[in-house]
């Protein structure tokens, strides 16, 4: 409410005043008033921004309510304003917070275990099959100078035998042998 005068006064009509009595009062008071019929007299222009605003309010149902409260308390405070009122996009929205009470679940869990478990069954799936028997070197090698492989297996008691019978053909290589088989 931007003047002090009141608005059914200012109009001219009863606080029980019907709409179209109100609107009957308006336009033969804004003809009075209008700013285009009174060339430079800023105190009509003031009169009908007042008339505007009065009927306005008292053609709303919703305004005319609380305009007619405001009149019967002794203090009149200010209507509640929206400040993104007239903004072209609404206001933000809190940011999300998940609440203690609200847990979790075992749905996200769940997820995330399906979708392992599905990459660990295309990797087993996709994966290229070996050949069972390749040409490897065992874990024991035994090569002479001119790189010939002497003996190579890694079946313990295949190297027991071996040993034994480089044992009496050949005692130095035995000594090798011996000696790195001790350390390890």
């Amino acid at each position: 409410m931007g003047a002090s005068a009141n608005y059914y006064q200012l109009l001219g009509v009863s606080p029980t005043a019907t709409a179209e009595e109100i609107k009957k009062a308006y336009r033969k008071l804004a003809l009075k008033y209008h700013p285009d019929r009174n060339n430079g007299n800023q105190q009509a222009a003031l009169i009908f921004i007042q008339l505007t605003e009065a009927y306005d309010t008292l053609t709303n149902p919703y305004k005319r309510i609380l305009y007619d409260d405001s009149l019967t308390q002794e203090s009149i405070a200010p209507l509640p304003s929206n400040p993104y009122k007239n903004h072209k996009y609404p206001p933000p929205r809190p940011p999300f917070e998940r609440r203690p009470e609200q847990p979790v679940g075992w749905k996200p869990y769940a997820i995330v275990f399906g979708v392992f478990a599905l990459i660990v069954l295309l990797s087993v799936l996709l994966m290229p099959e070996q050949p069972e028997e390749t040409l490897q070197p065992g874990v024991y090698s035994v090569v002479d100078e001119q790189g010939n492989v002497l003996f190579d297996s890694n079946n313990p008691e295949d190297i027991r035998d071996f040993l034994q019978q480089q044992k009496s053909q050949n005692p130095e290589l035995y000594r090798q042998l011996d000696s790195l088989i001790n350390d390890k």
